[in-house]
């Protein structure tokens, strides 16, 4: 089958929905010609992001072809959300070594179920034939429309702010270490109703996809950048144990500690939860956004500037964040919990 019957039969159906208030003009055209018109709403700005999933590192030749293609979506969805914007359409890039009609049409149709619920539709992409025997790469590029112009960005932390999480964490690299089935692994789902709540008081969010250590980390660096400051931020252990994920807790109950248990937690990517910073007085409004929309959203820690009389100045790690047990304990300097995931890292 070539590469045009492929979109014909698979694809195109992805292509329009009637109801995407971005996309409704007549001079909409999306996936079959040599490129896309957008006719995107008046002032808002655009966001775009891309994500790409290869066999072999992030699914596995057996694994489930509809929760592949749900996840590649989703976690594109992830983005957009964590930017506090709203997603429009998005480009789908597959390089598969052979035509299968059955992985094609389950990936499809999970490729599919996020579409629509997200009322993202499919607008154009490419697809090439790799080497026999090799492994699929899939990705995907996703355009968003910010909202009266509020952009979330990762860089606008500020001194005295709270940091929050959505969910809990942990489940995913247990899940994995331990060759559990794990919903949130294979059907990942993006916080883009939270985003819609937080998106006017929240001072700036990130995504969880390389765990929280790593994603605290970009926070800091991007806003000591940005701002011409020094930033860290606290987190306490105490409250963190209340994000740790039941799973996790049932998995590896009476083989480790609540204590090793945050540092696994802290480490774990892929979880997709969004974590936010907010001031002090929004915390009543998240208190009960956490009620109405039925979902944990913990207070984490805080953001303080790592000036000269910063209390633990000392104990500040090398990526800004500084582990305490409460608020008063400094963790010591071997039982920091290590990063999320880093790719070439050590090249490995």
């Amino acid at each position: 089958m070539t590469e045009f019957e492929i979109i014909d039969k698979y694809l195109k159906k992805l292509g329009h929905f009637k109801n995407n208030k971005f996309l409704s003009k007549d001079s909409f055209i999306g996936i079959g010609d040599d490129g896309a018109v957008l006719p995107l709403a008046g002032n808002e700005e655009t966001v775009v992001s891309t994500d790409t999933m290869v066999e072999g590192t992030h699914f596995l030749a057996e694994s489930d072809p509809s929760s592949v293609g749900q996840k590649l979506l989703s976690v594109n969805v992830s983005d957009i959300a964590a930017m506090g914007a709203e997603p429009v359409c998005f480009t789908l890039n597959l390089t598969l070594y052979e035509y299968n009609h059955l992985w094609l049409t389950n990936f499809c149709e999970g490729l599919s179920k996020i579409a629509v619920e997200n009322n993202c539709p499919l607008v154009g992409g490419d697809i090439t034939k790799g080497k026999k025997g090799g492994s699929k790469v899939l990705s995907v590029t996703i355009l968003g429309l910010t909202v009266n112009n509020k952009v979330l960005r990762r860089d606008s932390l500020n001194v005295g702010d709270d940091i929050w999480i959505s969910g809990d964490l942990g489940e995913v690299s247990t899940a994995l270490s331990l060759n559990k089935y794990s919903e949130k692994l294979n059907f990942p789902r993006p916080r883009l109703e939270l985003a819609r709540k937080i998106r006017n008081f929240a001072s700036s969010a990130i995504d969880i996809s390389d765990g929280l250590s790593t994603e605290l980390a970009h926070m800091l660096f991007a806003s000591s950048k940005k701002q011409n400051r020094n930033f860290c931020i606290e987190i306490y252990f105490d409250a963190f144990e209340n994000c740790l994920s039941p799973w996790m807790r049932v998995w590896l109950k009476g083989r480790v500690s609540n204590f090793d248990l945050c540092k696994i937690a802290s480490a774990s990517g892929d979880e997709y939860e969004l974590c936010f910073s907010a001031s002090k007085r929004e915390r009543n409004l998240i208190k009960k956004l956490s009620e109405k929309l039925k979902m944990p959203l913990t207070l984490i820690g805080e953001v303080f500037e790592n000036s000269d009389s910063y209390r633990f100045k000392e104990s500040v790690s090398s990526s800004g964040v500084v582990w305490l047990k409460s608020k008063g304990e400094v963790l010591p300097r071997n039982n920091i919990p290590e990063s999320g995931y880093l790719h070439f890292f050590n090249n490995s």
